[in-house]
């Protein structure tokens, strides 16, 4: 899910990357500075209350995450910062036709009670997400090694950066085995990434647009930020 592929990353660069720039231009030491700080703030939402695991069409704002995420919950219940309780798996425990519908028909697998404990608070920030709130916590920790692109695009008055590099993905060993059964591949430290920024004149900041990321020896699998770019340019005519 979107909602927990990024939200990574405070910079430490040993590389000469460039000074400051103006405002609306970002040199390579800058926009590895930007991702980090974007990156590295928190990064997994934890749907709290009675939630519905599914099989596809997950929604964390009605309740509905996906039964993928299953093994994240329980990681965190064993370290303290949730309690799971009430867990049925609708996939053998049939109590009546409700149970099948669901099942066969709302792609539910488990429905749980999750609630934060008081670790998980301090830890954590609760934020209101539709009509459900979520735990909103850091896990991982990113860091920009390299930047092998960095170039302006500008569609209308809007100005934009396509930015190219590599960086690592660091998720503590209490967590590994979990984000590895729940997010495959995502799992890898060393990474690839190409990122869309858009400058906020107002607040004289870049924003994340959107983002590729893949496994650092393999091409991009997703082409998200070309496809964005070629849908703003297309809406600005």
């Amino acid at each position: 899910m979107t909602r927990r592929q990024f939200g990574f990353f405070v910079p430490v660069f040993a590389l000469a990357w460039g000074g400051c720039s103006a405002p609306g231009s970002l040199s390579n030491r800058e926009a590895g500075a930007v991702i980090e700080r974007l990156w590295n703030n928190a990064d997994v939402g934890l749907v709290l209350g009675h939630v519905t695991f599914v099989s596809a069409g997950p929604d964390t704002s009605k309740g509905r995450d996906s039964v993928r995420e299953w093994p994240v919950y329980e990681a965190f219940a064993r370290n303290g910062v949730l309690t799971v309780q009430n867990v049925r798996d609708l996939t053998g425990q049939f109590t009546g036709w409700n149970d099948f519908l669901a099942l066969t028909q709302g792609d539910v697998r488990k429905t749980a009670t999750v609630a934060a404990t008081e670790h998980g608070k301090s830890k954590g920030t609760i934020k209101r997400v539709g009509d459900f709130d979520e735990l909103w916590i850091k896990v991982a920790s990113t860091k920009v090694e390299s930047i092998a692109a960095n170039d302006e695009d500008v569609v209308g008055t809007d100005k934009y950066r396509v930015v190219v590099g590599t960086h690592t993905y660091s998720v503590p060993d209490e967590m590994s085995a979990a984000f590895e059964t729940a997010r495959g591949w995502d799992h890898v430290p060393e990474r690839r990434f190409k990122v869309l920024l858009k400058f906020d004149p107002i607040d004289k900041d870049w924003k994340m647009v959107t983002a590729d990321i893949g496994k650092r020896s393999e091409d991009f699998h997703t082409n998200q930020v070309s496809q964005m770019l070629q849908s703003l340019k297309m809406g600005a005519r």
